[in-house]
């Protein structure tokens, strides 16, 4: 009876002694020699919100991140997270009872350069069209809040009677097929989304659309006569954007034309002589209306690539009148950034306010 009751004794004692083991978050019966600190990233952007987060780990390959003590720049933090609001390089190590890790140096670096962010019509019209002097009356109603909505007014219509237009852009038609036209007027929104009829009751609609930065910058020089001339675009590029495109317009402003009016806007009457026509694209000068390729390799973060172009085959009115239009895709063809220069001037980065 002793015998079987030792038994009982000694196989609780080693159960006993296996649970408070196991039990014990660290098990220090190998003596610790050495502390090693890591941290989560090297860099982070002042006032980004990102912040640094430490671990602690032993020579036994054991996390000691829970009871270590942590220092920045030699003062002791709360926990093992620190965000970090000043620019500038901090020293990072670990202390766990007389241990003392290795020191880590991590950076606060400016915030990176951000550019304006703006968003683009295209407003597909006519003079033959009788309902859209309302998206040509939307459009002035966005000018009049905002000067980061840009506009490109794509004619279509005839040089001759019927559906008469002076200014048809042939090119429009692949466009409009890419985007699934229906009929006129429609005007796209980034090439995202269709500009919700009718425009003058949804004013904000584009304009809800701008973003507050940028990671991408446009940046436009031009040296351009009556028909033709040259362009030079360079793209700014703070993150990688894969298989982008871009498209370049030669714009014109003030044409004049007689427009035919089915609407209560400007004066009601139905036709709006001598109507003055604003943003007309008057030339595709990119390869393609729905955008020429800009090698991959260049269009990574932290790169500028800069494209030249030649424009042809316009004649315009009055180059003080022209501008130059550059668009920014991405690899669904939706608009990242756009931006536009009078013709004949140079139009730099434009930083984000």
């Amino acid at each position: 009876m002793k015998r079987f009751l030792f038994s009982q004794f000694s196989i609780v004692l080693l159960l006993y002694s296996f649970f408070f083991s196991s039990c014990n978050e660290i098990n220090e019966v190998t003596p610790l020699n050495s502390l090693t600190v890591t941290v989560n990233k090297a860099a982070i952007y002042e006032n980004s919100g990102e912040s640094f987060v430490f671990q602690a780990t032993g020579d036994d390959n054991v996390d000691y991140t829970s009871v270590a003590e942590f220092y920045v720049n030699n003062n002791l933090i709360q926990g093992c997270t620190y965000t970090a609001t000043l620019q500038g390089t901090y020293s990072v190590y670990a202390k766990k009872d007389d241990l003392t890790s290795n020191t880590v140096i991590i950076e606060v670096l400016p915030s990176p350069t951000l550019y304006a962010h703006k968003v683009l019509i295209e407003d597909f019209t006519g003079a033959w069209c009788g309902w859209c002097p309302r998206v040509t009356y939307s459009i002035e109603q966005v000018h009049s809040r905002t000067d980061k909505v840009l506009v490109a007014a794509i004619h279509r219509g005839n040089p001759s009677g019927p559906y008469y237009d002076p200014w048809n852009l042939s090119e429009g038609v692949a466009l409009e097929t890419a985007l699934n036209l229906q009929g006129y007027p429609t005007a796209f929104l980034n090439r995202v989304t269709e500009w919700t009829y009718p425009e003058n009751a949804n004013i904000n609609q584009p304009i809800n659309m701008l973003k507050q930065t940028s990671t991408y910058g446009i940046a436009i020089s031009s040296t351009l006569g009556a028909g033709s001339g040259t362009i030079t675009v360079s793209f700014s590029f703070k993150e990688s954007l894969p298989n982008a495109r871009c498209v370049v317009y030669v714009l014109e402003d003030d044409l004049r034309c007689d427009q035919v009016n089915y609407t209560s806007f400007f004066g009601g009457a139905s036709v709006l002589v001598n109507f003055r026509h604003m943003d007309v694209v008057r030339k595709v000068v990119s390869s393609s209306i729905l955008g020429q390729n800009i090698p991959s390799d260049q269009s990574v973060a932290d790169n500028v690539y800069t494209m030249s172009f030649t424009a042809s085959s316009y004649t315009s009115s009055n180059i003080d009148k022209l501008k130059v239009m550059v668009i920014l895709l991405n690899s669904n063809g939706r608009v990242e950034n756009v931006q536009v220069a009078p013709a004949n001037c140079f139009q730099d980065y434009e930083l984000a306010d």
